[in-house]
């Protein structure tokens, strides 16, 4: 499997050799999770160096590359490398390499000519495998179920951060790993704020519930959002009317070939004929993978058309400063003839929760 994936790289690469420096890619190509390494790339050969923190785990782990350990400085190491030394043009990770980290690069490889490369490992993990889908969707099935058992602990004395921790709990509990981002939970007007941090306030009293959360399930991610009416409220109500179309329209007309640009216009255009269209300002949704946040982005600017195998969120949001929020998210799946929702329950619906 990495090994298909590096050689899928090399067919792209552009430059006789690569150096990928994030993290999360060098796990992609290799299986290696550590955090402290430097990935290799030539015409025949990928070498991966960390230190000796991670030797027994990188035996264990990291298939297609030789593994090279040092107590020294990885980048100090990397030119000693004896397939290094002939190479005279290397490629490296522009989006992905902190400005220290690109001296320390430029340093060491200061006979090389260093060219920076664009999301060549990023677009590669657009597509997933078998393999990917299925612990996507595991990742998603825990999340379902966790949302269904908060949903029921759920009381009047139940403060933001009673129900996020309540959450992180039943991720472990359920067979996650841990959460793939700082779950959001927000009541009443805090709901107004996209990426609002969980509070102490009760949602005694509050019109709405804002409840965003994934999973990381064998370094796969999830990401699912739900709102929930706790009272009836008629303006509410309209809003989520609102939101569920748009984001129903926005799926149905996925399918391969379409531009993703063209998905967020529909979503973005029914909010707006319906009036909301200044409280919607962010981007339609973002791939879903290795990463809760990775390419291919869901937005006005995106530059990619559907593909068989991607996963990315569709979730359109209103939200009216003072008053509250309403997201709606799903993961979707492309198929070879359409799409797939992979986040299946809680059912997103307008209901008052009841039993509080």
């Amino acid at each position: 499997m990495t090994k298909r994936r590096i050689d899928k790289l090399r067919e792209k690469m552009g430059v006789e050799s690569l150096v990928v420096t994030d993290q999360t890619n060098i796990r992609y190509l290799t299986g290696y999770r550590g955090d402290n390494g430097v990935l290799l790339i030539t015409e025949e050969e990928a070498t991966l160096i960390t230190d000796s923190r991670y030797e027994e785990s990188s035996n264990r782990e990291v298939k297609g590359a030789e593994i090279v350990i040092t107590n020294d400085d990885i980048f100090e190491k990397l030119v000693t490398l004896s397939q290094f030394k002939k190479i005279k043009k290397t490629g490296f990770e522009r989006e992905n390499i902190r400005y220290s980290t690109y001296e320390k690069l430029k340093q060491s490889l200061k006979d090389k000519e260093l060219i920076p490369v664009s999301n060549l490992v990023e677009e590669l993990r657009m597509k997933k495998d078998e393999g990917e889908i299925k612990l996507i969707k595991k990742a998603c099935g825990i999340g379902n179920r966790v949302l269904q058992e908060v949903l029921k602990k759920i009381s009047l004395r139940s403060t933001e951060k009673d129900i996020s921790a309540e959450i992180e709990f039943l991720i472990k509990r359920y067979g996650g790993d841990k959460q793939s981002f700082d779950t959001i939970v927000a009541a009443g007007d805090n709901s107004a704020l996209p990426h609002a941090i969980p509070t102490g306030r009760k949602i005694a009293g509050e019109n709405m519930l804002l409840i965003d959360m994934g999973v990381f399930c064998n370094d796969y991610a999830s990401d699912m959002t739900r709102t929930f009416l706790l009272k009836e409220d008629k303006k509410a109500r309209k809003m989520y009317a609102v939101v569920s179309e748009a984001q129903k329209r926005a799926i149905e007309a996925l399918k391969p070939g379409v531009e993703l640009k063209e998905i967020d216009r529909i979503a973005r255009d029914y909010i707006s004929d319906n009036h909301y269209g200044k409280n919607f300002g962010h981007s339609l949704g973002h791939g879903v993978g290795l990463s809760v946040h990775e390419l291919p982005k869901v937005s006005n600017k995106s530059t990619y058309k559907a593909e068989e195998g991607m996963v990315f969120s569709i979730e359109p949001g209103v939200y009216i400063p003072g008053y509250g929020g309403i997201r709606i998210e799903d993961l979707i799946l492309v198929t070879k003839t359409g799409y797939e929702v992979i986040t299946k329950s809680p059912s997103a619906s307008a209901e008052v929760i009841t039993g509080l």
